[in-house]
């Protein structure tokens, strides 16, 4: 079985995290953990229709619509969806991994299709790691603000 992950990890500014957020910085870290599945997933929930070729699932014992190379994978069996996972690995490291056998082959496009033809890849966990980085200023911004109205209320 092949392990795809990204880790999001904190780093160097722990001392001044721990002041701003009073406790809050593994909690950042889970809600990032948590949002980058999301993301990972909404994207093969949401890969476009009508980009790849149409083809005999042994799986599924149905018709299926291929991505399109460069797209996410479109849902075949659920499987690569459902094991897309976050989880904590210590107080200061999550990780967001994806555990389907078919996770490396699909986003770096390895291997090859049912036809015997080279697989090209359809990325879902690079493309969500950019979209987390852009996203993670406002997942501070909300744990803080969260924090000074709990510190507000006491």
């Amino acid at each position: 079985m092949t392990t795809l992950g990204v880790k999001i990890v904190k780093k160097s500014r722990i001392p001044l995290f721990g002041r701003i957020f009073q406790g809050r910085t593994e909690k950042l870290l889970q809600k990032a953990a948590e949002r980058g599945r999301e993301i990972a997933q909404e994207s093969i929930r949401n890969s476009p229709t009508g980009s790849g070729r149409v083809y005999f699932s042994p799986r599924t014992k149905r018709l299926q619509e291929a991505s399109f190379p460069g797209n996410p994978p479109r849902i075949d069996s659920g499987d690569l969806h459902d094991k897309i996972r976050d989880r904590k690995v210590d107080s200061s490291k999550y990780v967001i991994e994806s555990l389907a056998k078919q996770s490396a082959a699909l986003e770096f496009g390895q291997g090859t299709n049912l036809r015997g033809q080279p697989l090209e890849a359809r990325p879902y966990m690079l493309p969500m790691a950019v979209q987390l980085k852009k996203e993670y200023p406002k997942l501070i911004k909300n744990i803080m603000t969260e924090s000074a109205l709990k510190q507000q209320i006491k």
